[in-house]
């Protein structure tokens, strides 16, 4: 979408220069074009953004290990022969 902006802007001062289009199309062209542009741009660094924080949450460990604690077949206590 940033690439039809783009091309409206430039399509819209060769148009001007070339063939001199009703008054007051001009500026309300290059306004929404650029305004869709800085637009794009914000969305874009603001995905970059998400998609950075969604890959850092499902690549965190899920779980911490607290201790380690040995299992055996005997209770604690027993003396083992």
């Amino acid at each position: 979408m940033m690439f039809v902006s783009l091309f409206m802007l430039v399509y819209t001062v060769a148009a001007y220069l070339v063939i001199h289009p009703v008054a007051g199309w001009t500026t309300t062209v290059l306004f929404l074009s650029v305004g869709f542009l800085g637009l794009f741009g914000i969305l874009t660094i603001v995905i970059k953004y998400l998609q950075l924080l969604v890959r850092l949450v499902f690549r965190r460990k899920q779980y911490t290990f607290e201790s380690v604690e040995k299992l055996t077949g005997q209770e604690q206590g027993e003396d083992s022969l």
